[in-house]
């Protein structure tokens, strides 16, 4: 008696302890951070109930593991029982984004926006449209959430990117002014408003925009050399040199910079340091026009040494 009875003790035991998980478990689970737990307990609920919710809440789970193609169809068939699901709608679009679905992502995040109250949700909106070559609807919406969140100096650099993919280097300038005055103490917006003036054909401005992103050191590699091809263009040739030069220091091994810096110093009337920074690039394989100013470069010494 007492093995039979240890027997079926043992039996429950197992039968417990194998037995899956319980449907009412799964929202503690979630809680918990056990997503891939919580999704089975989802699921098994699901097998005998299928509703907006359960669906939306398994497409969760699946969505916190990366399991994107999973949440993608929960939450596909949540829209099918309920259209008008926005949570829905927003959660399929946020898995498509994350699984660079972005034409999917756009379509809908766009029917989640409802009222278009959320300007982060906007952001999205129109990130997930730039990723599917729709500048233009970028614009819109980031238009939009610009002006439910006229202080933030993020959407104004976002809706200025929006316009310059959108040929509309004009307005792109006019936004970054507003980011800058918004935010002065964001320096990143110097080098784009630089840019920006360049497509809109205002050189000097754009002259400008890249200097003091240069002084504020918030300036990559490509706008510094930008910047000293401007100023080379409009004969500010040793302004050029110490751009060029500011690139080269992100840059040491790059032979077009040296070969720029070397004739904005003979340009400048430093025919040494010209040929020091051409014979280096000459070292590094440039060929152009690299030897033709370094001959220049000598041409000059001896002439001062006459």
């Amino acid at each position: 008696m007492r093995s039979r009875g240890r027997l079926l003790v043992a039996a429950l035991a197992l039968l417990v302890t194998s037995a899956p998980l319980r449907a009412e478990d799964a929202e503690d689970l979630y809680k918990r951070g056990a997503y891939a737990e919580a999704a089975r307990a989802f699921e098994e609920r699901l097998a005998s109930k299928r509703t907006a919710p359960l669906l939306i809440a398994c497409g969760n789970c699946y969505a916190q593991t990366g399991a994107y193609d999973q949440a993608i169809a929960r939450y596909q068939e949540a829209l099918r029982l309920e259209p008008g699901n926005r949570d829905a709608s927003r959660n399929l679009g946020r898995a498509c984004y994350r699984a660079r679905r972005y034409p999917e992502a756009a379509t809908a995040l766009a029917r989640g926006l409802g009222d278009a109250s959320d300007p982060a949700e906007l952001r999205l909106l129109a990130s997930a449209l730039e990723l599917s070559d729709d500048p233009g609807g970028a614009v819109i919406a980031l238009e939009r959430a610009a002006l439910l969140s006229p202080a933030d100096a993020r959407v104004r650099k976002e809706l200025a990117a929006a316009y310059s993919q959108a040929g509309r280097p004009t307005d792109a300038v006019k936004a970054l002014r507003v980011a800058i005055a918004r935010d002065p103490a964001d320096l990143t917006a110097w080098q784009p408003l630089g840019r920006a003036a360049l497509q809109a054909g205002n050189k000097d401005d754009a002259i400008v925009a890249l200097d003091v992103a240069a002084r504020l050191g918030a300036s990559d590699h490509a706008g510094l050399a930008l910047l000293g091809d401007l100023e080379l263009e409009a004969g500010l040739d040793l302004p050029a040199a110490h751009a060029y030069e500011a690139a080269i220091a992100t840059q040491p091994s790059n032979a077009e910079d040296l070969e720029r810096l070397g004739l904005a110093l003979l340009r400048g009337g430093e025919p040494r340091k010209a040929l020091e920074a051409l014979d280096r690039a000459i070292a590094l394989g440039r060929g152009g026009l690299a030897p033709t100013y370094r001959a220049r470069a000598l041409e000059a010494l001896e002439s001062r040494g006459r």
